[in-house]
């Protein structure tokens, strides 16, 4: 939260917010600022499994934008990513409905028709991801640790609630970042003193919609 790490390639990239207008139509809404970190020397994955659990819509509503900061390779835990499953996939292919967890007899069905890739991303690159496409956490096989930003964005009709807190003094910054790339970083400006200790900001994770309650992050 300084203004020497805000950059206007990450927070107002325009190649991704015309991909993101164009999914999710105009003005597409950041809610979601995070970091992605796995650690080196790792051995264990994530199960297969959407970033939404309950009912969710069945076209697109949100995107999560990961950016990678370092080279990121199969090697030191690229994402496995079931591409196509985001508009194939209904919400009862869950294990359960208040998990986002696939069906095992669903992700053998779908190995079989199209299995998974790991992809080989340079530092600096964008992966654009719906939120319902099925993917896992890989291992990192490596002694270095793995970083990517994760910001999720949603499209303005969905009318999304979640705020993150963010110093006053940074809003010129972030109102410049949204004309200059016709979003919205939908933040709850707060007193600079009230998140001086950045790492201990605890941030939202409320994905529903008024008109979607039953829908959450997994």
């Amino acid at each position: 939260m300084f203004t020497e790490y805000l950059f206007p390639q990450i927070y107002a990239n325009k190649l991704a917010s015309a991909v993101l207008s164009n999914v999710l139509g105009p003005q597409p809404e950041l809610h979601y600022i995070r970091s992605n970190t796995l650690l080196g020397n790792t051995s264990s994955r994530q199960k297969v499994h959407k970033d939404v659990r309950g009912r969710h819509l069945s076209h697109a509503y949100a995107i999560a934008m990961n950016v990678c900061l370092i080279d990121v390779t199969p090697e030191n835990g690229s994402t496995e990513l079931w591409l196509g499953t985001h508009n194939s996939s209904p919400w009862t292919d869950h294990e359960a409905m208040n998990l986002g967890f696939v069906r095992g007899d669903k992700l053998e069905e779908r190995r079989q028709v199209r299995p998974p890739v790991y992809g080989s991303v340079k530092k600096g690159s964008l992966i654009l991801r719906d939120m319902r496409m099925w993917h896992a956490g890989m291992p990192n096989h490596t002694p270095e640790t793995r970083v990517m930003l994760a910001l999720v964005y949603m499209a303005k009709w969905f009318d999304n609630q979640m705020k993150q807190p963010f110093p006053r003094s940074l809003q010129p910054l972030i109102e410049s970042f949204e004309k200059d790339s016709d979003t919205k970083i939908v933040l709850d400006y707060v007193d600079d003193k009230l998140v001086e200790d950045y790492l201990s900001v605890e941030f939202s994770t409320q994905f529903q919609s008024p008109h979607h309650p039953t829908q959450e992050v997994a």
